[in-house]
Parts: C-alpha cells; sequence; structure tokens
C-alpha cells in the first residue's frame, strides 16, 4: 500500500475508534435536559457502557441468583404469566412514583443515544413488550427517573436493574418492589457474603 493511503486508512480508523457517543433529545427542553445532566453527572458514560453503576439493586422473580442450570429450566409457560404480571405491577408503580414522568432512550446509529420523555402509562406498556418478555429476552427498555433518582434498565432472566443516585430514594425502591411481588437482590451484599 502507498504510504499516503496508508496513512489515510490509518487516520479513518482512529477517527472511528475515539468516535464519542453523543446525547441526542426527542420532546425534551433544554432546561430538562441539563438539568438530567446535572442530577446525573456520568449518565452519558453509563448509558454508553463506559463506566459500571456502583449502587445496584435488582428487582427479581427468584430469590437468589439463578445457576446456569437454572436458567435452562425457568421455561415454564404457566409461571411466565405471574411473572409478566409482577413485572408490569414493577414497572406501572415506578412510572406512578416518578410522577408519570420518566425518560427512555434507545441507541441510534452513529454512536448517538437518544433520549425522549414518556408521560403515557399506554405508550410505556406498548413499548416495553412486557406481554411477550420470557426469561430468555431481556433488555427490552430502559427508563430514568428525575424524581427517584433511579435509572431501571430490563435484564435478562425474569431481573430488571435499578442503578441509585441517591440512598435516600432506597425505601421507595423497597417498598416498590414489596408491592409488585417481587424479590430485591442486592449484587454487593451478595459478594460481601462469598
Amino acid at each position: 500500500i502507498e504510504p499516503l493511503v496508508q496513512r489515510n486508512l490509518f487516520l479513518k480508523f482512529k477517527t472511528r475508534a475515539v468516535r464519542q457517543h453523543i446525547m441526542q433529545r426527542k420532546n425534551i427542553s433544554n432546561l430538562e435536559l441539563k438539568e438530567l445532566k446535572k442530577q446525573f453527572p456520568n449518565l452519558l458514560d453509563i448509558l454508553s457502557g463506559k463506566t459500571e453503576p456502583t449502587n445496584i439493586l435488582q428487582p427479581c422473580s427468584f430469590d437468589h441468583y439463578l445457576t446456569l442450570a437454572e436458567c435452562d429450566t425457568i421455561q415454564d409457560s404457566a409461571k411466565d404469566e405471574e411473572r409478566r404480571a409482577s413485572h408490569k405491577k414493577l414497572l406501572e408503580l415506578f412510572f406512578e412514583a416518578s410522577n408519570k414522568e420518566v425518560f427512555s432512550w434507545r441507541y441510534k446509529r452513529k454512536n448517538r443515544i437518544q433520549l425522549y420523555k414518556v408521560t403515557d402509562w399506554n405508550y410505556l406498556y406498548k413499548t416495553s413488550q412486557i406481554e411477550k418478555k420470557t426469561g430468555l429476552s431481556g433488555c427490552g427498555y430502559f427508563l430514568i427517573s428525575k424524581k427517584l433518582n433511579v435509572i431501571y434498565e430490563e435484564h435478562w432472566d425474569w431481573t430488571n436493574i435499578l442503578t441509585l443516585f441517591s440512598k435516600s430514594d432506597l425505601t421507595t425502591v423497597k417498598e416498590i418492589t414489596s408491592k409488585s411481588g417481587l424479590f430485591l437482590l442486592n449484587p454487593s451484599e451478595d459478594q460481601k457474603r462469598n
């Protein structure tokens, strides 16, 4: 390869590797975006996966973390309906505790993360697709609650992830989880026991 062509290919590769995630917005005012960035200073890094959140709680259909063997045996359609109902109740209680105003995001092409406001339960329920959820489906919806100071993520094997940004909202999260009939797992306490 000629040196000039080789240099251009290197620069093209280098710019792709260094490219940062960009946060875009949809139906969110500049003031709301500034408040979100102020309340969640490392929000973009957490959403893009650059940093791991520290205060994590996991509402789950099970009272313990599943082993690989247990994950293979949870495909029981009779119990799936009960689990869907519990997760629907959790989402509904989370939405109500957030004053029916949450923010969601989706990944777009070219390292863009698009934030948008959700204020309608029917829209949230439709986009979350809880009725299609199984133990193998996951990572379908992500929510940010300014009131609760929490990022809510759907995860695999009937587990969700709540990232807390304030210890004061822990009691509200525990209430919501217990009302929905789910168990609240704490990975940091589990690591301390082992």
